[in-house]
């Protein structure tokens, strides 16, 4: 007999806003437009509005990037306290473009919002983002045994 072979394993990020879209697209199908109105052009997932980041340590500092394409360093606010990092913003239309135009329409615009927990406290006085090529980059210093003071932080 054949052996068959073992099966491979993907891992994969788990992003809860993808169970909030499956649920959303699961009430349009069991009661269709009249209760919930199924999404349309002009109208983004749940997803498109949290901008993706990483996370990670790099000597004495703690590095978050996050990806702001399209987003201009005026429209993005970096703010940090009680141990939460929060970054939020606009992403502004280019111009308009009326919807009959339209072969596809993937990209958003509008608030966005995402808040970082940090592993500790963090003197908000050292913290310094940079925003270049559609990337944010925020350097923290890692974390201290001080309590934190509210701050907002200016993207250069």
């Amino acid at each position: 007999m054949a052996e068959q072979a073992e099966p491979t394993k993907t891992v994969a990020a788990w992003d809860p806003w993808q169970q909030l879209e499956r649920l959303q697209d699961e009430f349009d199908r069991l009661w269709g437009s009249q209760v919930f109105p199924r999404r349309g052009p002009g109208m983004p997932k749940l997803s498109d509005w949290r901008p993706r980041a990483d996370v990670y340590e790099d000597g004495n500092e703690l590095v978050v990037k996050a990806e702001l394409p399209g987003v201009k360093r005026e429209d993005i606010e970096v703010n940090v306290e009680a141990g939460v990092l929060t970054i939020r913003g606009t992403r502004k239309d280019e111009k308009e473009i009326k919807e009959e135009h339209f072969h596809r329409m993937e990209r958003s615009s509008g608030s966005f919002f995402r808040q970082i927990p940090l592993p500790g406290v963090v003197s908000a006085d050292a913290i310094k983002a940079t925003h270049k090529d559609g990337v944010l980059e925020i350097r923290l210093p890692k974390p201290t045994p001080e309590p934190p003071k509210g701050k907002t932080i200016p993207v250069e």
